[in-house]
């Protein structure tokens, strides 16, 4: 089955629904389904190295 996952958290969130969203389109892709994925880049404009 061809799935395509819209979201705008994905992998390598490490918690909350990214984490989720990861793991999910994992165990789809290792049953056999073409999976993928449009989702947003990180923002995370707190975290902005110095």
């Amino acid at each position: 089955m061809k799935i395509l996952v819209y979201g705008i958290n994905y992998s390598p969130e490490l918690t909350g629904i990214g984490k989720y969203t990861g793991e999910m389109v994992a165990w789809m892709a290792r049953e056999g389904h073409e999976v993928r994925v449009i989702t947003a880049p990180p923002y995370y404009p707190q975290w902005k190295g110095r």
